[in-house]
């Protein structure tokens, strides 16, 4: 069978069928023709609406009348961000809303290694930006886990949720980020309201982002734009929360109620809660973040491929279990996850000339703790402890404690003191390192002490089989049971 013979159009049928049309065959309106087009109503033309249906359409609609918008409506009031880690971020409208409030801004004025930029010129970044890229990443893999696997049945409204809870789960961190709720706040007790056993737990800023995110969206009115426009139920009433409010706060920080059971969503769904927080195995995206963006600012190499990674993720059935699990072939790529973090420990989050500038911060704001005070929206004033008793004062507690401190007008001994210390930060007279000994270890978790001058131990981190497992900080008295591997003597 012979192909049909192709048709080549000629330059000239070409111009003829886009010639211009001439004087004759073109349509020119006459002035009445214009006049008539261009003619202003008459007033009895003009509609001018009444008071009634000016009021009818300002009403807020009801929960019935609620108007969730068309993927079209959200693609264009979409807000894309030029992140240095991840490229060009497009973030959801309502994440927009979220972060266009006072509450996020803060984050701004925290830095994210806190004193490690006294050590590393490049470590300027803040919790800001973080808080941002782990929310980027909390969407792609949600997202990519539901293109890939429908049977997971997620909803948009999940994916939402995830990526705000990505977005706020770091609004209750304090000046100098884990400084101040590991080494600052386990000073007073008695305000010490976000830790339930401190020898325990190791930082309860959870607690506080969830204090953050119930006081950012009561004092926004985030609530009525997240149920008319997107359907999100996101009541922060204690008593009575939303179901995506406790969905969201509980993928912060953790199952709620003495069952210690999520609630938030069905146990069909429960592997959602791995993805911002995973308390079964600590692969989640934050660390891929903070890893990621910890290493660009500090100008080391970054050895974990989380995009790769990502794509090689599945939710599969364990013990009856939806679970996130990873391809085989992708173990020496996890290897190398919880191999940059221990780099990162040894090199920077635990570099003793940082941990020598926090403490001189941290004793610093101890002394001036009665004396620098924030206001409340009651107007009651609140020490920098008792800040995170109330979430309006304590979104005035930043990094900028150090200059306030500092610059204070106040005259008493223990303000006095407390500008020595941090005039001698500036001027590069650190409490010094005397050296290191080791010690014999009988456990399997080996802890590292270290010994101020004020006759004051500081449980600082502990390893376990070789990898830094976890990161606290405490002052307790000696241990009897030979359990130490490492003393580091440090002298005013």
């Amino acid at each position: 069978m012979s192909n049909p013979r192709s048709v080549m159009l000629t330059e000239e049928q070409i111009e003829a069928q886009s010639e211009v049309p001439t004087e004759e065959q073109s349509v020119v309106p006459t002035e009445e023709q214009i006049e008539a087009q261009s003619e202003v109503p008459t007033e009895e033309q003009s509609v001018v609406p009444t008071e009634e249906q000016i009021e009818a359409q300002s009403e807020v609609p009801t929960e019935e009348q609620s108007v969730v918008l068309t993927e079209e409506q959200i693609e264009a009031q979409s807000k894309v961000f030029n992140d240095p880690i991840h490229g060009h971020i497009k973030l959801h409208p309502l994440l927009v809303k979220f972060i266009d409030t006072p509450q996020f801004q803060r984050l701004r004025n925290i830095k994210q290694l806190g004193g490690n930029y006294f050590v590393y010129p490049g470590a300027s970044h803040n919790r800001f930006e973080h808080c941002i890229g782990t929310c980027h990443l909390a969407g792609e893999l949600v997202k990519l886990l539901k293109r890939k696997q429908s049977g997971l049945n997620i909803e948009d409204k999940d994916v939402l949720c995830v990526q705000i809870a990505g977005l706020c789960h770091d609004l209750g961190h304090g000046p100098f980020s884990h400084m101040f709720d590991l080494k600052f706040l386990p000073s007073f007790p008695d305000v010490r309201k976000w830790t339930v056993s401190y020898c325990i737990k190791i930082s309860q800023h959870e607690k506080g982002s969830e204090d953050m995110l119930r006081y950012m969206i009561n004092d926004n009115n985030l609530q009525e734009e997240a149920e008319t426009k997107y359907g999100l139920r996101i009541s922060p009433d204690k008593t009575a929360p939303g179901k995506d409010f406790q969905f969201i706060t509980e993928m912060i920080k953790g199952p709620s109620g003495n069952d210690k059971t999520y609630k938030g969503r069905d146990v069909d769904k429960h592997f959602l809660y791995e993805i911002i927080s995973n308390e079964r195995n600590k692969v989640d995206v934050d660390k891929w973040d903070y890893l990621a963006r910890d290493c660009h600012h500090l100008g080391l190499k970054n050895s974990f491929d989380h995009i790769r990674f990502m794509h090689h993720l599945k939710v599969l059935e364990v013990d009856g279990v939806r679970q996130i699990c990873v391809r085989d072939k992708e173990a020496s790529n996890l290897y190398e996850l919880f191999h940059i973090r221990s780099k990162l420990h040894l090199s920077a989050y635990q570099h003793r000339t940082k941990i020598s500038v926090e403490t001189m911060i941290c004793d610093a704001m101890k002394l001036a703790n009665n004396h620098i005070k924030y206001c409340g929206r009651d107007g009651t004033e609140y020490t920098i402890a008792q800040c995170v008793n109330e979430p309006s004062a304590f979104i005035k507690l930043t990094d900028h404690v150090f200059h306030e401190i500092l610059h204070s007008k106040i005259d008493c001994n223990a303000m006095r003191d407390a500008k020595k210390i941090l005039e001698r930060i500036q001027k590069r007279n650190l409490y010094q390192c005397m050296g290191t000994k080791k010690l014999t270890g009988t456990s399997d978790e080996v802890n590292i002490i270290i010994y101020f001058a004020n006759n004051k131990y500081y449980f600082f981190h502990k390893f376990r089989k070789n990898l830094i497992k976890s990161h606290r900080c405490h002052t307790f008295e000696p241990p009897n049971d030979g359990a130490v591997d490492k003393l580091i003597v440090f002298s005013e």
